[in-house]
């Protein structure tokens, strides 16, 4: 093959290669929920997904481009935290809303060096109450089960009933949730894993 052929097929190649990783650059970015914004707070550029999560859980701006008023509220708030601090850090909780079963994350990232602050957008479906999510709370699956039934406000006894065992043995395993999750109450306990599952903010 000759030089300048060889140098045009390279060439060639490798612009190939380009379109194909800024096409999957660009389809990771459409696929991600993120804002971006300017030191003070201005909206320089928003993702489609972002757009679209925004446009279901606030009213439409009469900005093309703006955050909605409840947002910018909270993102000024983030904002004077971080006029105060130097270096990257933890700021407070992500903002939480809820939505006909489910749930938005918008976490505040913010870059000093870049002076370039993020808003990212975690839409998710509410967790469901189950003994299986109870489990991810440390709770073995009996205990787990238990607890489940508790929560139903069965007696100990229907509990017990219900699982096969005895009432001392439904008893045993409430005290060791008690232990578990730090609380003393059956009221307690159902609440630990209500907030701590998502299920009631």
């Amino acid at each position: 093959m000759r030089p300048h052929i060889k140098q045009a097929y390279d060439t060639l190649v490798a612009f190939h290669q380009l379109h194909d990783h800024l096409t999957q650059q660009q389809s990771a970015t459409d696929q991600t929920a993120l804002i971006a914004l300017s030191a003070c707070g201005t909206v320089q550029w928003i993702t489609q997904k972002a757009g679209e999560i925004l446009h279901r859980y606030f009213p439409p701006s009469k900005a093309a481009i703006a955050l909605p008023d409840l947002l910018q509220q909270w993102v000024g708030r983030q904002l004077a935290m971080v006029a105060q601090l130097e270096e990257v850090c933890k700021l407070a909780r992500p903002l939480r809303l809820q939505l006909e079963g489910r749930r938005l994350a918008i976490r505040f990232s913010f870059c000093p060096r870049a002076g370039q602050l993020y808003l990212l957008l975690e839409e998710t479906e509410q967790e469901q109450f189950s003994i299986e999510a109870l489990q991810l709370l440390g709770l073995t699956k009996r205990e787990s089960e238990v607890l489940f039934w508790v929560a139903k406000d069965k007696s100990m006894v229907e509990v017990a009933k219900l699982l096969g065992m005895s009432d001392r043995t439904a008893k045993k395993h409430l005290e060791h949730i008690y232990e578990k999750l730090d609380v003393s109450t059956r009221l307690s306990a159902v609440m630990y894993a209500l907030e701590h599952l998502g299920i009631f903010v």
